[in-house]
């Protein structure tokens, strides 16, 4: 068998324009032996039941992972909003920091200032 070697954007020489032939075989069994018995009234209503058994537990198991994930999804929401309010207590303590440096910086230099007017002046 042949490989096709491929080089940028376009086949290699090595892969030429051979084209290999390709057969496929299906074969079909049929087995007339299996017997799987006649379909009764009872066979009919145990499926059925089955099948909505199956469903009934499918709702449920489903309810449940809605319920968790609803559940955690609060839980992380909280959460986030805790760092947030955190957050925002933390900005507003540098806010007033930086006020209260600034103000008290301005005072300090009108002191100083004042100080040396009034040595200038004696």
């Amino acid at each position: 068998m042949e490989v096709d070697n491929w080089v940028g954007i376009e086949p290699s020489a090595s892969a030429g324009a051979n084209f290999q032939n390709i057969v496929v075989s299906q074969t079909n069994i049929l087995n007339e032996a299996c017997v799987f018995g006649n379909v009764t009234q009872a066979t009919l209503h145990d499926t059925r039941v089955a099948v909505e058994t199956t469903i009934h537990v499918a709702e449920e198991r489903h309810q449940q992972v809605i319920y968790a994930s609803s559940h955690a999804h609060q839980h992380e929401m909280e959460s986030v909003r805790c760092v947030a309010r955190a957050a925002q207590e933390a900005n507003q303590a540098l806010q007033d920091m930086v006020f209260r440096l600034q103000h008290g910086d301005n005072a300090e230099v009108a002191r100083n200032t004042r100080l040396r007017e009034l040595e200038l002046a004696v």
